[in-house]
């Protein structure tokens, strides 16, 4: 309001400055659309560099004044820990019923008993003297202890017999999004998922946990297995940094058309998402479900991290949104040239009609002053 009353300055000029400001390319497309002009771009163009550094700057003073100390690395802080069920209130239950009683975030992945090591199996009941191999960070493990039992020396993993711990890449598109329970590692494989790795981020093995493309399991699984394993998730590095352009495509259509609609609202006229809101709805829509209507919707990570260069505003973490060419900004070039010669042209006409005095024409007056008291005197 200020720059529009006091500084004079055209309200599509400031529409897109608060776009740039808030470094949103949605609110710059609706500028656009409302004001039917290129001059939101210019405004958008001036704006934006002071949108991105100015937090930049923020968060490095926050930093330097109030000390923040960064918490570890998820992954970093996790532990593999071998206890010994002693405790009355565990034994006789099930791995299914003592899973319910473990803080969240601590995962049995293998049992032991009577020597022998096998994967941890919901239905597997445990006894007094029973070994669980579980899988969490340092503080839940401790706590896991004061319910299950004190740990003890690493039997399973000096001696695993049969059983390995190996890591497979998830790259066959049918397990993106899927979730553990859905895709029943145990039943199909025999084996238990010991962790997920999605970059440096640790997600729990839950029966909830969804998989993406990408994403690196790790599984306590027989050595005659792993052939089976690798054939199961694919276990290729080459194909998570794909893109399914067939998805790509329709959804970036769908966002489009939903973008277009236009909805009567009486006493505000007709609403639409227009081209930057319908895509945004329908990423949402599609990412949700991950795998939709037999298609797969996901981003692998790879690709996100690699597509977020070519934007100049970061991608959502997970990487579902349809890529959207965000060069809005290419056409604030020469309408920000216009609008700086406009102003020269400005301060010109306004030297013209009032010239400033130069050094000389000031000496002059004040001979000219000292002259004419001269006479009166």
């Amino acid at each position: 309001m200020v720059q529009i009353l006091v500084l004079g300055i055209g309200a599509d000029y400031v529409g897109g400055m608060f776009a740039g400001a808030l470094v949103s390319t949605a609110a710059l497309q609706a500028a656009l659309d409302v004001t039917g002009s290129e001059n939101p771009s210019v405004g958008y163009g001036v704006s934006y560099p002071f949108g991105v550094i100015g937090p930049i700057l923020c968060m490095y003073a926050a930093t330097m004044l109030l000390k923040f100390v960064a918490a570890p690395r998820s992954h970093a802080n996790q532990r593999v820990s071998e206890l010994e069920v002693q405790h009355p209130t565990v034994a006789g239950r099930t791995i299914g019923e003592v899973a319910t009683m473990l803080p969240l975030g601590v995962q049995i992945v293998a049992v032991r008993q009577n020597g022998v090591n096998k994967p941890a199996e919901p239905a597997t009941r445990l006894n007094v003297g029973d070994d669980v191999l579980v899988v969490g960070s340092k503080e839940m493990i401790q706590e896991a202890q004061r319910i299950v039992g004190a740990a003890v020396p690493d039997t399973m993993l000096d001696d695993p017999q049969d059983y390995e711990y190996w890591r497979f890449y998830v790259s066959k598109r049918a397990m993106a999004g899927r979730t553990l329970g859905e895709i029943d590692v145990m039943g199909k494989l025999n084996s238990a998922v010991a962790t997920i790795e999605r970059g440096d981020v640790f997600i729990v093995p839950q029966p909830t946990a969804r998989l993406e493309l990408g994403d690196r399991v790790g599984l306590i699984i027989k050595r005659d297995r792993i052939p089976a394993a690798r054939d199961f998730f694919g276990d290729t590095i080459k194909s998570t940094a794909d893109i399914n352009y067939v998805t790509l495509g329709i959804g970036m259509v769908i966002g489009v058309i939903l973008g277009l609609i236009s909805v009567p609202i009486p006493g505000l006229g007709n609403i639409s998402l227009g081209l930057a809101g319908g895509p945004l709805i329908a990423a949402l829509f599609f990412g949700y479900f991950g795998n939709f209507a037999g298609l797969d919707w996901n981003l692998p990570l790879s690709a996100n991290l690699t597509l977020r260069n070519f934007r100049p505003h970061p991608v959502p973490r997970h990487g579902r949104h349809p890529l959207r060419a965000d060069l809005c900004t290419c056409a604030a070039g020469p309408g920000l040239a216009a609008a700086l010669r406009r102003c020269r042209d400005h301060a010109r006409r306004r030297r013209h009609h009032h010239p400033r005095r130069s050094l000389s024409d000031e000496d002059a007056v004040r001979r000219t002053t000292r002259r004419h008291l001269g006479r009166h005197r």
